[in-house]
C-alpha cells in the first residue's frame, strides 16, 4: 500500500477505522449467515462475498450517520 503524502494523520486513523469496521461486521454478517445454513440447506459458495457486501452497505449507512454529526 503506497502513502499517501496528501493524508493527514486523522485522515489515515479514519480510514483505517473504516476499514476495520468493515472487516468486523463482514465476519459478523458471515457468522449469521453460518448460522442460518443450519436451517437450510442452502449452498454456502457464496457465502463471503454475499456477506461482505451485506457489510458494506451496514458501514457506509453507518459512515452516513457519522458524516451528518
Amino acid at each position: 500500500m503506497t502513502k499517501n503524502s496528501d493524508e493527514s494523520d486523522e485522515d489515515r486513523h479514519q480510514r483505517h477505522r473504516r476499514e476495520r469496521m468493515l472487516d468486523e461486521v463482514t465476519l459478523i454478517c458471515v457468522r449469521y449467515r453460518i448460522g442460518r445454513m443450519k436451517l437450510c440447506a442452502t449452498a454456502g459458495h457464496d457465502l463471503g462475498q454475499a456477506s461482505r457486501e451485506t457489510a458494506e452497505n451496514i458501514c457506509e449507512g453507518i459512515n452516513d450517520v457519522d458524516a451528518k454529526q
